[in-house]
């Protein structure tokens, strides 16, 4: 963090391989985009993940107002609710994991991601952090090596991609283009790609296009009424569900989305905190990984072990 300025909001989801046991949700980032496989995976124009909230909080709230994916009233109003749960949730993770040598920060990406959230229809923006986007993190490990779940699916070099398993971890795994097989264990498709019945990587349908028996929607949609539709999103104070999302800063209680609350904010079951933990009635900071816990909701990672919250690197990356 660049300052003390409280502090996003995507917060990553399951790779490929549990995308048929887990839901994907709107605002996940998924595995690693695909660049060429031959890609070095350091970038010259890299910057550190300190700072990271602040370099993208300009054009995601920007992306967020224009498609009505944040309960606010106006960009101004965006930036202190997306740096603090930024910088409460996910910055601090991709700091632990850019210090274990596992991931860069490339500013060539970030600029792609500004680009593409500037332009992009908001229907085509299903998870925040696929396509262009993903690529603003840059892994260091190679094919076959351990990645993990969450923001450490991230640690793929380019040209491969975190498959996860039943456990929430995973190995780096090459990826081929369309057309080509993936039949291997060793190889897989692209983030925007499946494959299909004969073996073969094919592209995912984007939303709004036609689909049927043999295709697949990109992920965060599905194939209804013959046609790949993602979520909509309301507003506070209206009814919601898994196809009609609430907006950033509020939750889905009740069947009604309700306002979220910030740091030092009065918390209970109808109010609930944004980017920290209810501690009797008040909104208090998220505990650093290794602090003590009692509850995974209490713990910035998300995670909370018998020895206190759960590290970034995971043990996914013990030997």
């Amino acid at each position: 963090m660049r300052s003390a300025t409280p502090a996003v909001l995507f917060a990553p989801a399951a790779s490929l391989a549990l995308l048929a046991l887990v839901p994907a949700m709107a605002a996940c980032p998924p595995a690693n985009p695909e660049p060429d496989a031959g890609a070095d995976p350091v970038d010259a124009g890299s910057t550190g993940a300190d700072g990271y909230c602040e370099d993208i909080v300009d054009f995601f709230c920007a992306f967020y107002l224009r498609c009505g994916r944040m309960a606010v009233a106006d960009e101004a109003a965006c930036r202190p609710v997306f740096l603090e749960a930024c910088n409460a949730r996910y910055e601090p993770s991709y700091a632990a994991l850019e210090a274990a040598g596992l991931l860069t920060l490339s500013s060539a990406g970030v600029g792609q991601c500004r680009a593409h959230l500037e332009s992009a229809a908001c229907d085509q923006v299903q998870l925040e952090l696929q396509g262009p986007c993903g690529a603003m993190w840059l892994g260091t490990q190679p094919a076959d090596a351990p990645c993990g779940f969450d923001v450490e699916t991230f640690t793929c070099a380019p040209g491969t991609l975190c498959v996860i398993d039943l456990t929430l971890c995973g190995r780096c795994t090459t990826v081929v283009a369309d057309g080509e097989s993936c039949s291997g264990a060793d190889v897989t498709c692209g983030a925007d790609s499946f494959c299909n019945e004969q073996g073969l990587c094919a592209a995912r349908k984007p939303a709004g296009e036609a689909c049927g028996t043999g295709d697949r929607c990109v992920l965060g949609t599905t194939c209804t009424d013959a046609t790949c539709v993602g979520p909509s999103y309301t507003t506070v104070g209206e009814p919601c569900d898994f196809a009609t999302r609430c907006p950033y800063a509020s939750r889905c209680l009740g069947g009604v989305c309700v306002a979220a609350v910030g740091l030092g904010g009065t918390c209970g079951p109808g109010a609930p905190c944004d980017s920290g933990w209810c501690d009797d009635g008040t909104c208090a900071p998220l505990y650093a990984q290794s602090e003590p816990c009692t509850d995974d909701e209490q713990c910035q990672t998300g995670a909370c072990a018998a020895d206190g919250c759960a590290p970034h690197p995971s043990v996914c990356f013990t030997p």
